[in-house]
C-alpha cells in the first residue's frame, strides 16, 4: 500500500467512524449485501469491496465473493455505498439489522441508469430526511473525492457561497427568469452530472444573498464560487452591471447574473475548482452564515 493510499484510508476512516454500508451491483443498481464496519476496517483492509467482505464473518463468504468477481469480470467495479456513518456501536448494529429487514421485505427494481443517492428511489410524502442527514447515504467514492480536495490557496478575490441541500422553490432571478429551486442536488456529487447541470448550479448560486455590495466592489471580487460540504463545486464570473436587490424585511438580499467557468484549461478554474474541488479552512470561532469573502483571514 502506498503512503498516499494509506493517507486516504486514514482520512476516510476518521470521517466514517462506525458505519453501515451496502455493496451495489452497478449493472442493475441493486444492493446485494449490507454490512457494518469500523474505522479500523478501512485503515487495515483498504477501500476494496473484497477486503471489506473478507474481514467479516465468513458465513456465505463464497457467494459474496463470487458476486464481486462476476461484476469485476464484466469490466465494472462494485459500487460501495455508505448508508449511515458516525454512529455508536449499538447504533450501527441496529441500523444494519433494520436495513437488512427492509431490503428483504420490499421489492427493489433494477435501473438502467447509474443510481445516485436520493434520486432513483420510491417517491415518499416526507418533506425532510430527518435528523443528522449529513451523516446519511452517500457513495464511498464521493467521500474519497472530497478528501482528495487540496486546500484552497488562491489569492484571487472571490465570494464563496455555501449551499445547503436542494429545495424546490420557484423564484425569479435578477435576469427575470424563473429558477426551479436553490441549493445543491445530491446527484451533482457525480462530476459528469454536475457538468451537465452547471447552468442550474449557476442559478442556485447567483441570488438572493445578504452580501455587502460595497465590500464586493472595494475588494475587486469578480467571481462567485459555489461551495458544498466545505469543498468548492463551481466557479461563476459576475456579469458587470447586473446587480439587483430585493427587500426582504428587515434586510436587502442581492443577486446578479453570472457566467459559468467550465474550461478545464482556465487557470482560475484550476486554482479554485479543479478536478476534485478545493477544501476551505475551518470558519473562525463564532462565525456563521453562508458567505465568505476570499482571501480569508484566519
Amino acid at each position: 500500500m502506498t503512503d498516499q493510499v494509506m493517507s486516504i484510508n486514514a482520512d476516510v476512516a476518521h470521517r466514517l467512524g462506525n458505519y453501515v454500508y451496502a455493496l451495489v451491483d452497478p449493472r442493475d443498481g441493486i444492493p446485494f449485501y449490507i454490512g457494518k464496519g469500523t474505522s479500523a476496517r478501512v485503515e487495515h483492509h483498504g477501500l476494496e469491496a473484497k477486503a471489506w467482505v473478507a474481514a467479516e464473518n465468513p458465513a456465505g463468504l463464497n457467494e459474496k465473493l463470487d458476486r464481486i468477481s462476476s461484476i469485476e469480470d464484466s469490466g465494472e467495479e462494485v459500487d460501495i455505498w455508505i448508508l449511515r456513518f458516525g454512529m455508536t456501536r449499538a447504533e450501527y448494529s441496529a441500523v444494519e439489522s433494520t436495513l437488512i429487514d427492509f431490503v428483504r421485505t420490499f421489492p427493489i427494481s433494477s435501473s438502467p441508469e447509474r443510481i445516485r443517492p436520493l434520486t432513483n428511489g420510491t417517491p415518499l410524502t416526507n418533506k425532510v430526511r430527518g435528523g443528522d442527514a449529513a451523516q446519511g447515504i452517500t457513495r464511498l467514492g464521493d467521500i474519497i473525492d472530497e478528501l482528495r480536495a487540496p486546500a484552497l490557496i488562491s489569492q484571487h478575490p472571490l465570494l464563496l457561497i455555501t449551499l445547503g441541500d436542494w429545495k424546490d422553490a420557484e423564484e425569479q432571478m435578477p435576469n427575470g427568469r424563473i429558477r426551479s429551486g436553490f441549493g445543491f442536488k445530491n446527484e451533482w456529487m457525480d462530476k459528469k452530472l454536475l457538468e451537465s447541470s452547471i447552468d442550474e448550479l449557476a442559478n442556485s448560486t447567483c441570488c438572493w444573498w445578504r452580501w455587502d455590495q460595497r465590500r464586493i466592489q472595494n475588494s475587486g471580487i469578480t467571481h462567485l464560487v459555489a461551495v458544498y460540504r466545505g469543498v468548492t463545486r463551481g466557479l461563476f464570473q459576475i456579469v458587470p452591471g447586473t446587480f439587483r436587490q430585493i427587500y426582504d424585511a428587515p434586510h436587502y438580499r442581492r443577486g446578479c447574473d453570472v457566467i459559468p467557468i467550465v474550461d478545464n484549461a482556465d487557470p482560475l478554474w484550476q486554482e479554485v475548482v479543479g478536478p476534485h474541488g478545493h477544501s476551505l479552512p475551518a470558519k473562525k470561532r463564532g462565525e456563521r452564515g453562508s458567505l465568505r469573502y476570499w482571501p480569508y483571514a484566519t
